[in-house]
C-alpha cells in the first residue's frame, strides 16, 4: 500500500537492509517538501512553551504584612542575580535549596566556577555575605542562624583564564534537587 503515489520507487542495492530503500525515500520525500506555515507553527510552539511552568516548592516567607509562601525558583532567581558577576574571578555555576518537610528553607548550595589564581576564602566569605543579605530580602528575617553548613558555598571547577570575569552560567542551569 503506497501512501504517496508519486513516490519514486528505487530498486534496493545488494546488501542493503529490505527497509533502507523505502526509509531512504520516505527521508527524502520529507526534505523536498516545504511547508511554508512553519513560520507559524514555530511561533505558537515557543509562545506555548514560554508559558509552560515548573513545578516549584513553598518557601516560607515573613512579609511586613505577615506570612507569605515564595516559589523556590524565585529565590534561586533573584540569588543568581545577586551573586552572579558580582565577584570578579568567579562564575555561578548552580544553586540548589533544600527546603524542610513544612516549607522552610533549611539549607543551600552555591556552587561556583573560579579561575585559576583567585583567593577562594574571600570569595566563598563575599558570595556568602551577598546570598544572606538577598535571602534576608526575599524571604525576610531568618528565624535559624545562618552556618557555613547551611550556606554552603562549593567550588564546583577551577579553570584557567585570563583574570576578570567568568562567562556566566545561567543559560545553563538544571532544576535543582529536593532536599
Amino acid at each position: 500500500m503506497e501512501m504517496t503515489p508519486d513516490m519514486p520507487r528505487r530498486e534496493p542495492l545488494p546488501g542493503d537492509p529490505p527497509q533502507a530503500s523505502a526509509l531512504g525515500l520516505a527521508a527524502a520525500a520529507l526534505r523536498r517538501r516545504a511547508d511554508e506555515r512553519w513560520v507559524e507553527v514555530s511561533d505558537r510552539v515557543v509562545s506555548r512553551a514560554m508559558t509552560v511552568t515548573r513545578r516549584s516548592q513553598p518557601i516560607r516567607a515573613q512579609a511586613s504584612s505577615g506570612p507569605i509562601q515564595v516559589s523556590e525558583q524565585v529565590v534561586i532567581s533573584y540569588l543568581r542575580a545577586a551573586i552572579d558577576e558580582t565577584v570578579p574571578g568567579f562564575a555561578l555555576a548552580h544553586v540548589t535549596l533544600q527546603v524542610s518537610a513544612r516549607h522552610e528553607l533549611s539549607a543551600v548550595v552555591i556552587q561556583l566556577i573560579a579561575q585559576f589564581g583567585v583567593p577562594l576564602l574571600p570569595v566563598a566569605d563575599e558570595v556568602r555575605r551577598l546570598a544572606l543579605r538577598c535571602l534576608e530580602s526575599v524571604l525576610g528575617p531568618t528565624p535559624t542562624p545562618v552556618t557555613v553548613t547551611s550556606l554552603h558555598v562549593h567550588f564546583s571547577d577551577v579553570i584557567k583564564g585570563p583574570r576578570g570575569r567568568l562567562p556566566t552560567r545561567a543559560a545553563a542551569e538544571t532544576p535543582p534537587r529536593r532536599g
